[in-house]
């Protein structure tokens, strides 16, 4: 026989005391695996901490990307904390990389948030949306770029050096993501 040390770490968002309770989970395992449990609070129950956790999202993701560090508008900042955030922090971390990727100039306005914002889910905002006007990143990944990609290419008249320029890409990288995305 083979010696094993192992753990196991496991995360749910159901209730197994109750889950026992109808019979769907098993109880022993319930034991052997509550060891040390440890809750988290939703991001939509601690819309404070959304101005945080998003500025430490801007730094990294403006140092991955190498793009200039972007502020967002105080505005801005209160659209965010309206969301209810059901991905929750990956959700908010997925919406501050778009933010980065989109936006070349600081401060980020809160009509330039909206337009990459319109898409998430409805019932996912606290107040009703009243931005309705666009839908430009609903879709798959490849028609999300190429939209992008178009609404910059129209923004600078179609000079594919000034978009790359925008994007901090060469023109190449850019001419490759067009065709691919088309």
């Amino acid at each position: 026989m083979i010696p094993v040390d192992i753990r196991v770490i496991a995360a749910t968002n159901q209730t197994l005391t109750k889950l026992i309770a109808d019979g769907t989970f098993r109880e022993d395992l319930y034991y052997r695996l509550n060891v040390l449990k440890v809750t988290t609070i939703p991001l939509r129950k601690r819309p404070e901490d959304i101005k945080a956790i998003g500025l430490s999202l801007l730094t990294s993701f403006s140092q991955h990307y190498k793009r200039p560090a972007l502020t967002l508008t105080p505005a801005l900042w209160q659209e965010l904390q309206r969301f209810a955030w059901p991905g929750n922090v990956r959700q908010l971390s997925n919406i501050i990389e778009r933010l980065v990727l989109s936006i070349d100039h600081s401060p980020a306005t809160l009509d330039e948030g909206r337009l990459l914002l319109d898409d998430l889910e409805e019932g996912s905002r606290r107040e009703p949306n009243t931005c309705h006007d666009c839908q430009m990143l609903a879709g798959d990944y490849k028609t999300i770029r190429l939209r992008i990609l178009r609404k910059l290419l129209e923004a600078e008249r179609d000079n594919k050096s000034l978009v790359a320029k925008r994007l901090n890409v060469d023109r190449t990288s850019l001419t490759r993501w067009i065709r691919e995305s088309a």
